[in-house]
């Protein structure tokens, strides 16, 4: 396998292609989040990590599949 970083991706494109597809998974009466977050903008918020940030994420909001 091999990874190639991300250099650039044009947001409003690539949003609406989330919000469509969101849009067809998520029921009329319920929200859906998401959400561009830097590491760099977590370690400021105090998390030591992204991963620390999701967990404590997770513990805060937990996905609920309805």
């Amino acid at each position: 396998m091999r990874l190639k970083p991300i250099v650039e991706v044009n947001p409003r494109y690539t949003m609406g292609r989330i919000g469509l597809a969101l849009g067809r998974r998520v029921l009329s009466a319920r929200t859906a989040v998401w959400r561009i977050v830097r590491v760099k903008d977590l370690i400021d918020a105090g998390y030591p990590s992204a991963e620390a940030w999701a967990q404590a994420l997770q513990l805060r909001m937990p996905l609920v599949m309805t």
